[in-house]
């Protein structure tokens, strides 16, 4: 007797086939579906009608057991023309390289170029071959606190993924930022031991607006406190806060040390185009004592004026900081580990530590 025939088993479906479908990238559909692609748009929408369509369901713990790790990290930065990110990122790919890792930089930011299809564009030029998995997440957002879409798609995607900027820690993930602290110690206990222990603090006044208003407040704080620390000589009116144009710090330097019988013999500014300003008007008061001190994140800083003192981030120990927070450094399970995020805040460091001839 002739079995009967049996049915062929029916076909399962898969990332391409849903790719092929949605006519986007298989790195579009991974992330995507891992929640890993913050914006929900016409492409998210055809993705995931595509998997429901053919009843794809991606199989994550499958392919964590088949491979452990991608030995790839992704930067996502909101603007990669800013000093900050470009800088952060060199020092990224070296950090990564001593891990053992690849650095996959992208963009996220639906405005930048004028493209809502930033992230996905920038993947396919630089890694056609990138699946979309990665094993750790660097976040460089253009603005304090973390962007809401960012912050969630973070918390819920399957990789690990931290915060790096110039601001106060995110509240929402591990982060690693700059130490205002530490940083204003570092500026006054160098000026002290140079003799020097009249100074004045050309800041930035907060503005509930601009992106840099906790920051500015924070080192406003961190003056006083270091100030008084070492016994240096400051007050009120030599506290002085508006915009960051060098144009301003050339009109208050003049102002200050031009009319003033009591005036300081240093002076700190929050950035080095309030920097160069000051240090243009000293040279028009034929005044080549008074020290120059900048606090700038950008790259570019030392470029403007040599004889400037300028503080920047440790981009080095930046980056060595967050390849320590995706590392994972215990095999304990996750539930015995430190719960809610972890800071760790890095001083910045000198790159120019020229005193100003007599």
């Amino acid at each position: 007797m002739t079995p009967p025939a049996m049915s062929p088993s029916p076909r399962i479906s898969t990332i391409i086939d849903v790719a092929v479908r949605a006519e986007v990238s298989t790195a579009t559909v991974s992330r995507v579906l891992s929640g890993r692609r913050a914006k929900d748009d016409d492409i998210a929408r055809r993705v995931r009608r595509a998997a429901h369509d053919l009843d794809y369901h991606a199989n994550y713990a499958a392919s964590t057991l088949r491979r452990d790790s991608t030995d790839l990290w992704e930067v996502t930065m909101a603007d990669p023309t800013d000093g900050f990110c470009s800088a952060f990122l060199s020092h990224a790919i070296t950090t990564a390289a001593d891990h053992g890792k690849r650095v996959l930089a992208t963009i996220l930011d639906e405005s930048y170029g004028g493209s809502a299809e930033g992230p996905e564009a920038v993947d396919h030029r630089e890694d056609p071959t990138h699946t979309g998995e990665v094993d750790g997440r660097i976040l460089l957002p253009r603005s304090h606190p973390l962007p809401p879409s960012w912050a969630s798609t973070s918390r819920h995607a399957a990789v690990r993924s931290i915060v790096v900027s110039p601001w106060s820690p995110s509240t929402t993930l591990s982060s690693v930022c700059i130490d205002h602290t530490s940083t204003m110690d570092l500026a006054i206990t160098h000026l002290a031991a140079h003799g020097l222990r009249k100074t004045a603090f050309l800041g930035a006044a907060p503005n509930e607006a601009h992106e840099d208003s906790m920051r500015d407040a924070s080192y406003l704080i961190a003056f006083e406190s270091a100030a008084s620390a070492v016994r240096q000589t400051t007050g009120p009116q030599w506290m002085l806060l508006g915009p960051r144009t060098t144009a301003r710090g050339y009109d208050v330097t003049s102002r200050l040390m031009g009319t003033s019988a009591d005036r300081p013999d240093s002076l700190i500014c929050i950035d080095a185009l309030v920097a160069s300003g000051a240090r243009l008007a000293l040279d028009a008061l034929h005044d080549h004592s008074t020290m120059v001190v900048a606090i700038d994140d950008h790259p570019a800083a030392t470029q403007i004026d040599p004889r400037i003192i300028v503080l920047r981030p440790n981009f080095e120990d930046m980056a060595r900081a967050a390849a320590s927070l995706l590392t994972p450094t215990s095999a304990d399970p996750p539930a015995e580990r430190t719960p809610g995020p972890i800071h760790q805040e890095v001083p910045m460091t000198f790159i120019s530590q020229l005193v100003q001839a007599s």
